[in-house]
């Protein structure tokens, strides 16, 4: 329950529920002040809304904004964010907050605007060494309602979304100018789940267990388990790989099937974008999630053809391939 300055207070703060966030108690400093007035102070140490949350550092608390006018008050919303990004609803609790105030502010406001508030993409701080299981459930949930997300591998950020979610291939097509002749990638778990989508003889099956976990992609036979779409339309393979990183393994172990995927370059890009907050920034509205691992690799991975009677590398990329002969 909010508790901190609110007794003058019409805006809709049961949005944040009355448990208070999972029972805790989040300090929010809500003032009013005359039309054309500056902000005044919020009332209390900033620091306590970080101690709030079990956080016994500074809090690093934003100035108060103000809002576009709520029946002449200007609003002050104190969130230590930083602390909230590890929390995994920290974004989505904004958002109501968000969208709380734009309905004070016009009661009649279309759904549209409201939509687009929550397209924005959550933020999931996750330990690049030791992921927390509770916040790679949170992303694979996202991903099971049909969303895209944002994920770090072992050679560079991805897209990843459900192979089943048509609507999300083609919005990835179109942020990366791609046509319908891109291979797309199926990120397995491990080999038992491979074998279900690509058909594997005995000497590429030995290669794989060699190279996987890996930053390798294998272009292999598809089986009838994977959708004419997802195929290359003429040679009927699929790209398939088991990352090497254990955010994306993690994930892929919360999920009921692999990600379908691809290298997160954008159009005009040299390089993979490697800082999760500027893909948040650039990609807010695009994606349900952002997961925040650390900087990756800059390299693609190496791409080995499997289909022939011998293994041939397609693309020479972060994994040695120096074993191999180049097509």
């Amino acid at each position: 329950m909010l508790r901190r300055n609110t007794e003058n207070c019409a805006l809709p703060l049961q949005l944040f529920g009355a448990e208070g966030l999972q029972g805790q108690c989040m300090n929010v400093g809500l003032h009013q002040v005359p039309e054309g007035g500056k902000n005044q102070a919020v009332p209390g140490d900033p620091r306590e809304v970080g101690k709030a949350w079990g956080n016994d550092s500074d809090a690093k608390v934003p100035a108060p904004v103000p809002s576009t006018g709520v029946a002449g008050m200007e609003v002050a919303l104190v969130l230590d964010l930083e602390h909230f990004r590890g929390q995994g609803i920290a974004k989505a609790k904004t958002n109501q907050f968000r969208a709380g105030l734009s309905h004070a502010e016009n009661p009649h406001a279309g759904q549209g605007s409201q939509d687009r508030i929550a397209a924005m993409a959550e933020f999931f701080e996750i330990h690049p060494e030791n992921p927390q299981p509770r916040l790679v459930r949170e992303v694979a949930a996202l991903v099971e309602a049909g969303g895209i997300v944002a994920y770090p591998t072992d050679s560079s950020y991805a897209f990843g979304w459900a192979m089943g979610e048509k609507g999300a291939q083609e919005r990835i097509r179109r942020l990366k100018h791609l046509d319908k002749q891109h291979h797309f990638t199926l990120v397995c778990e491990g080999l038992s789940e491979l074998s279900t989508y690509a058909r594997v003889d005995n000497q590429a099956y030995r290669l794989l267990r060699a190279l996987t976990p890996g930053p390798y992609t294998f272009i292999l036979p598809a089986t009838r388990q994977v959708p004419n779409r997802l195929q290359h339309p003429k040679r009927k393979t699929i790209g398939i790989r088991v990352p090497a990183n254990p955010i994306a393994l993690a994930l892929l172990e919360a999920l009921p099937e692999p990600l379908l995927s691809t290298t997160l370059q954008l159009p005009g890009q040299n390089h993979p974008m490697n800082a999760a907050w500027e893909i948040r920034e650039l990609l807010d509205h695009e994606l349900a999630a952002v997961v925040d691992g650390g900087p990756c690799a800059l390299e693609s991975t190496s791409v080995i053809d499997l289909t022939g009677p011998v293994p041939l590398v397609a693309r020479v990329g972060l994994g040695d391939v120096s074993h191999l002969e180049v097509a």
